[in-house]
């Protein structure tokens, strides 16, 4: 899995697949830090502390494989809209009764798309804007596969 895991990932994690309850999980995080069993770094991540097969055995033994493979499922979709958060950009725009919804996608250098929505209500432009966020190059991908495609 790649990108930084924190606890609060793992929490929303555990709280979204209702795979455990948000007070247990924080709790035993917390037990987890105070124990040396994982250290948590100055930028929030967490990663473990001495014998990681030990820590992985432990997982894998008292874990079952669904819960395993949905919790690293969770996990991963967590960290990417994350990741999506911090490198594009959305703007909810107010236009009176209505909203325009700002989308970009792109790097400090290079802007590869920028995009406007119209809404209705503020309902509607803030599921715009978590779907956008969700998976932007999914977006991008359609949009440039509806421009370039060959359909008459």
């Amino acid at each position: 899995m790649s990108g930084r895991v924190t606890a609060d990932i793992i929490i929303r994690a555990l709280d979204e697949g209702m795979l455990a309850n948000h007070f247990e999980v924080s709790d035993a995080i917390g037990k987890l830090i105070e124990a040396g069993t994982i250290v948590e770094g100055g930028d929030g991540a967490l990663s473990l502390n001495g014998d990681i097969n030990a820590s992985i055995d432990l997982v894998e033994k008292d874990l079952p494989y669904t819960v395993r493979e949905r919790s690293m499922h969770i996990v991963q979709k967590i960290i990417s809209k994350e990741t999506y958060r911090r490198e594009n950009e959305v703007v909810i725009v107010k236009n009176n009764d209505t909203y325009t919804v700002n989308m970009r996608i792109g790097s400090d250098k290079t802007e590869f798309m920028k995009l406007s929505l119209y809404a209705p209500t503020v309902e509607q432009a803030n599921t715009i804007k978590e779907r956008f966020l969700t998976d932007p190059v999914k977006v991008y991908d359609a949009l440039i596969e509806a421009i370039f495609s060959n359909e008459e």
